[in-house]
């Protein structure tokens, strides 16, 4: 027994999954860095500098910071937009999270289970103990279906950027060309082709 009598508890990390697992975590993964990206490129458009002008002044927050200085350069130059803030804000903090846990955790093999789980070592249990997760690890179910839903729910978000962008392009005309110029590849197509269409999600059986 330790401090207060709590048992450490110790759990093996694994470096092996199933193949149609690593697949739906490295899509999750891909996507969020679109997202991330997506935001940054409509925060250089909105100040109309380059590139490196961008990353040198806004560094790399995270995607719902980054999502409020949107949101504040937006008001700050009377730019209407039909996106809802606080409803995107929300859905974007929430899958910000998941994607956190799956890139900043270790899978596991589950100690009575032994099934493969994901295992949590940072913050506070959801079991309301207040025990520290470094002391006693919480494993998290995060299968296929969950990485799915994840990733269907990232390009919703995308979709809605991708709207954002399209109101600011509408109140800045004279912007798209220069940028349709600079990232034909986005501007293709008028509306935004959805990530699960143009590349769909395999069925795989968990």
């Amino acid at each position: 027994m330790h401090n207060n009598d709590i048992d450490i508890i110790y759990i093996d990390a694994i470096a092996e999954l199933p193949d149609n697992l690593f697949s739906e975590i490295g899509r999750v993964i891909v996507w969020y860095a679109y997202l991330e990206g997506h935001l940054s490129q409509i925060i250089q458009i909105i100040l109309d500098i380059d590139e490196a002008e961008s990353r040198i002044a806004t560094r790399e927050p995270r995607a719902t910071d980054r999502m409020e200085i949107i949101e504040s350069l937006l008001n700050y130059k009377k730019i209407k937009t039909s996106v809802n803030f606080k409803s995107l804000l929300k859905s974007l903090d929430d899958i910000q999270k998941k994607r956190n846990l799956l890139a900043h955790n270790c899978w596991v093999t589950h100690p009575e289970t032994k099934e493969i789980v994901l295992g949590v070592f940072r913050g506070k249990r959801s079991d309301n103990s207040k025990i520290d997760r470094r002391i006693i690890p919480e494993t998290i179910t995060f299968g296929i279906s969950e990485c799915k839903k994840l990733s269907n729910d990232i390009d919703k978000i995308n979709e809605s950027i991708s709207v954002l962008k399209k109101d600011i392009f509408h109140a800045l005309p004279s912007l798209q060309k220069k940028y349709e110029q600079r990232f034909p590849h986005q501007f293709q197509n008028q509306d935004y082709i959805p990530l699960r269409h143009t590349n769909p999600l395999q069925s795989s059986e968990e």
